[in-house]
């Protein structure tokens, strides 16, 4: 594991992340189920998170707080110094847009929409100039440039998930967050992604948070942050 990217000699990061005493519970006939209880948590601009976790032990969970895609039943969100709370649906989609990028397990492309199309909505959405020759460029960059114009179920299952990649990736988010961006797909087309999200987020400074079960993808990042049963048992420092 290296040091965050950007981060000066003698000089300590900015914040891109920091989370204050967050807890969140889901409600069931039996009461409220406790998902994740009193995270600390700060991760610098520029550094490569992993949080690894069995399944059930609130890492998709801590992403979607950490997105704006959820709200905490308690403490403080704070992305780009700006905290989350108190931001209805509204606010959130558009404070995200061109700050957080977020890649997905499932794809979440929109299947009547062509590869180009996918990643450019996006941005007309944001008011970015230029949406489809920047979607373009985006889809070149990640070996797409020869698939534009298909639809979702004319791309293999690597290829989807490179342009939700694109997508994610061309507002130029300083904040990628990335859920098993590997998990549905084979070991080469994985290790293809892997290195594109890396890639990518090391030339352009962004900050990654990976979530994800694989310790060689986990071992690529600055930091690794371990959960178990809601809680960060290590790495949180």
């Amino acid at each position: 594991m290296g040091t965050p990217r950007i981060q000066e000699i003698g000089q300590p990061a900015a914040e891109a992340l920091r989370l204050d005493g967050v807890g969140f519970e889901a409600a069931t006939d039996a009461g409220p189920l406790i998902i994740l209880d009193d995270i600390d948590l700060v991760i610098r601009s520029g550094e490569s998170v992993a949080v690894l976790g069995p399944s059930g032990s609130g890492k998709s969970t801590l992403m979607m707080l950490m997105g704006g895609l959820e709200q905490p039943s308690r403490g403080e969100v704070i992305v780009d110094g700006q905290s989350l709370g108190g931001m209805g649906e509204d606010d959130l989609a558009v404070f995200r847009r061109g700050r957080v990028g977020i890649v997905f397990q499932a794809f979440h492309l929109i299947p009547t929409l062509s590869a180009l199309d996918n990643v450019a909505v996006p941005l007309d959405l944001a008011g970015i100039p230029d949406s489809r020759t920047r979607a373009a460029e985006v889809l070149k960059s990640v070996g797409l440039g020869h698939r534009l114009t298909h639809l979702p179920s004319k791309l293999s299952g690597g290829e989807q998930q490179r342009v939700a990649l694109a997508r994610a990736l061309a507002p130029r988010p300083g904040l990628l967050l990335a859920d098993e961006p590997t998990g549905n797909l084979d070991s080469d087309s994985g290790r293809a992604v892997a290195d594109l999200i890396f890639a990518a987020t090391g030339t352009g400074g962004a900050t990654l948070i990976l979530i994800t079960h694989d310790e060689a993808l986990a071992a690529r990042c600055d930091r690794i942050i371990r959960m178990q049963d809601g809680h960060i048992v290590s790495g949180a420092h």
